[in-house]
């Protein structure tokens, strides 16, 4: 072998490594097919909320917060049309079970108000999460980050708290 061929083989093969990385064209440090293959290996830039998250700040804290997680996770993907959706959906859940508390109250016993509003809650929940798996999957098998639900659950601990203290103040 000639010196001129030994300087333009690497001097050693990832398992990344193709054969026409090892054969690129004289002047080209890196055939096109590996620059590829490593972007396409770096982890996105952005975290989501993962699937139990939501479900879980859906239920414990309304739909208005659930809503909230999944158009944050359309949004970071790059789907705003999709994450407008969520929050309207979220919003207009939210106001549904507002009005089944306060309006449908005094027509239906309390049983079938809050349990039509506990199962509407979870059926969206679990919609969400079925609607979330893949966009959730497809983000962890690329290396990506899972965001903290942390401050979305103070959030919805906060705003428990205040609408506690209203509906008392507002009865007593």
């Amino acid at each position: 072998m000639s010196n001129e061929t030994k300087q333009k083989l690497p001097a050693t093969l990832d398992e990344d490594d193709t054969l026409d990385a090892v054969y690129a064209p004289p002047g080209v440090a890196e055939s096109p097919t590996k620059t590829r293959k490593k972007r396409a290996k770096e982890p996105p830039g952005y975290e989501l909320f993962s699937p139990l998250a939501i479900v879980v700040i859906t239920v414990l804290f309304t739909p208005l917060f659930g809503g909230f997680l999944v158009a944050a996770n359309w949004r970071r993907a790059g789907e705003p049309d999709k994450a407008r959706a969520a929050s309207f959906l979220g919003m207009g859940a939210f106001v549904a079970l507002v009005v089944i508390a306060v309006v449908l109250a005094d027509w239906v016993p309390d049983a079938v108000a809050r349990g039509g509003s506990i199962g509407a809650t979870v059926a969206l929940a679990m919609g969400w999460r079925r609607e979330q798996r893949p966009l959730w999957d497809a983000h962890v098998a690329a290396g990506g980050a899972r965001a903290s639900a942390l401050l979305p659950a103070l959030a919805g601990v906060v705003f428990v708290v205040v609408a506690v203290v209203v509906v008392a103040g507002a009865l007593g």
